[in-house]
């Protein structure tokens, strides 16, 4: 069952999530019965966990596409947080860094609070669910200071290069003239002309 992904079972944070994955009834295979590959295995897992995630935090108000919605959108803000440290190139980024870049794809958040507790803002709530993201703090000169990293590089990895296959794909569906034809695109023929 394993045998397939050896190299990632090897590693004690993988192992537990695959044990996560599998023992939340999800199979290692795809529905052709072949063996996911590694790609495909980083997008299940992430997505079982923000799916258990939405679900927890929604209960059942909500109908299957409105939880794929949400999904979603909980990996596209990883992937956000996982390019904000690609782009720094650093394996982790601090809390005003990634406030910064959500609020630039985002918009600034609204802080609502019916408690004497602070909101959290928009780099807490995105990352404050995903166990396998570790966020440290510290004290300096009075201001609380915060940082973000995933507790395996992969993940970040995973989810940048997930970032940056789906906007080309989202751009093309923008532009219906450039995805009619089945053609592959022949940049030298232009050039003959």
């Amino acid at each position: 069952m394993l045998a397939p992904h050896r190299r990632l079972a090897e590693q004690p944070l993988l192992l537990t999530m695959l044990a996560l994955f599998h023992g939340a009834g999800n199979d290692f295979q795809g529905e052709d019965g072949r063996p996911l590959d590694e790609a495909e295995l980083y997008e299940a897992l992430l997505t079982s966990f923000a799916r258990r995630e939405v679900q927890k935090n929604t209960g059942d108000s909500l109908w299957d596409g409105q939880v794929d919605e949400r999904v979603e959108s909980e990996l596209q803000r990883l992937s956000i947080v996982a390019f904000a440290m690609l782009n720094r190139r650093r394996q982790w980024v601090s809390n005003k860094e990634l406030e910064e870049d959500l609020s630039a794809v985002y918009g600034k958040s609204e802080e609502h609070s019916n408690s004497f507790r602070k909101p959290l803002d928009q780099a807490e709530a995105a990352l404050g669910r995903f166990f396998f993201v570790q966020r440290a703090q510290s004290i300096r000169g009075g201001e609380r200071l915060s940082s973000y990293e995933f507790l395996h590089a992969t993940f970040g990895e995973y989810l940048a290069v997930r970032l940056a296959v789906q906007q080309p794909v989202r751009l093309l569906g923008h532009r219906p003239a450039l995805s009619l034809s089945g053609e592959p695109l022949d940049d030298a023929a232009g050039r003959r002309a």
